[in-house]
């Protein structure tokens, strides 16, 4: 009877450590630093580099390589247009010989600003176009995402940034996820800052709860005028 018992406790061990195993039921992180390059009045350049992790510090999930050119329409009006490269794994675990999804993304958005008194509000919208080297095929899909977010000045070096995000394909299966965003920032100046939080990224059969650490540069490359 004691071998019986003792054989169903390692079934049951081995069971919950499997089913452990999975992305959804870990609790990973997204790293991110973003410089936004300012190169004359209305033309900056935006670069990031993103790294999505299945656990805080293992198992790469997606990597993210953007450059993009922006454009100040008016203060309250900005387009971008830009590129992005992907390197996805859709497995969790350091597994030999796993397959990569690679992608080439090209994007174009509009962002339009308001405020509620000291609230900061950005509404953006963005259309993508998704070119995906698949291990046996490639594939073009096109998806449209609209993000709203707040950002909540609470002293005058900290705040708080919120936002969701809402992401439809353009072919079948329209909803694409669903992603949750609060965390907090520290200014060390108006050109750096850091932030960190939480992100919960919400498809139709799963959901991913992300920890979020980010530093975000401002640079200024324009040309000042020399006064005589």
């Amino acid at each position: 009877m004691k071998n019986y018992i003792l054989l169903i406790a390692i079934m049951l061990l081995s069971y919950n450590s499997f089913a452990q195993q999975t992305g959804e039921q870990e609790v990973g992180a997204w790293y991110i630093l973003r410089a936004q390059n300012k190169i004359s009045k209305k033309v900056s350049l935006t670069t990031m580099a993103q790294f999505r992790m299945y656990e805080p510090t293992n198992n790469l999930h997606v990597g993210i390589g953007l450059i993009a050119a922006n454009y100040v329409f008016s203060p309250k009006f900005v387009g971008t247009i830009g590129y992005m490269r992907l390197k996805i794994d859709k497995t969790f675990d350091d597994l030999l010989n796993e397959e990569y999804i690679n992608e080439n993304r090209l994007y174009e958005q509009i962002v339009l600003k308001n405020s509620l008194g000291k609230v900061k509000l950005t509404h953006r919208y963005m259309l993508e176009h998704r070119f995906l080297e698949l291990p046996t095929k490639n594939v073009f899909q096109q998806r449209m995402r609209y993000r709203l977010q707040a950002i909540i000045p609470l002293s005058k070096t900290l705040f708080l940034n919120v936002w969701e995000e809402i992401l439809l394909n353009l072919q079948k299966n329209a909803f694409a996820e669903n992603r949750m965003h609060a965390s907090i920032g520290y200014k060390f100046s108006k050109k750096f800052n850091i932030q960190a939080g939480y992100v919960k990224q919400s498809y139709e059969t799963k959901a991913y709860n992300r920890f979020v650490v980010g530093a975000f540069i401002k640079t200024d490359f324009s040309k000042k005028k020399v006064k005589n």
